[in-house]
């Protein structure tokens, strides 16, 4: 019975560990040459769920004629790819008649934070795991 429990925790806290941490909400937009900038830092930083990767996408557009730019950062599916992504977004900005010149790319990465590590997470982990362990056994 220990063993089962140990098993199901060990699996659980394996998926927990897996979540990859990226930056979402963040990034900067500039029409007309005004820019606006909201950083990255450390209370733009969640947890994808299960699945998902992190994304840094970059939109390129005139809106009546007036260029514009967004880039942004968050968590995405990982079945997504560029083309997927983007073609999406242009099939809806078509729709408004006032958007011309679309660019679109979008860079996936697979781990936190696309430069960091996870250390606290994992020594968590660690902790909890080997609590566990010696307190099952």
């Amino acid at each position: 019975m220990n063993t089962s429990i140990l098993l199901v925790t060990f699996v659980t806290l394996v998926t927990i560990g897996n979540c990859l941490r990226c930056y979402s909400g963040c990034g900067k937009s500039s029409v007309a040459g005004e820019t606006i900038e909201t950083p990255c830092d450390s209370d733009k930083k969640m947890d994808c769920a299960g699945g998902e990767v992190c994304a840094s996408e970059k939109y390129g557009f005139k809106i009546l004629g007036v260029s514009s730019e967004i880039e942004m950062k968050a968590c995405t599916p990982k079945s997504s790819t560029v083309n997927v992504v983007c073609d999406a977004l242009k099939e809806v900005v078509s729709k408004t008649g006032i958007v011309s010149d679309w660019e679109c790319s979008v860079n996936f990465c697979e781990t936190d934070l696309c430069n960091s590590g996870h250390t606290t997470r994992i020594s968590l982990f660690v902790l909890v795991a080997g609590a566990l362990f010696y307190g099952l056994f």
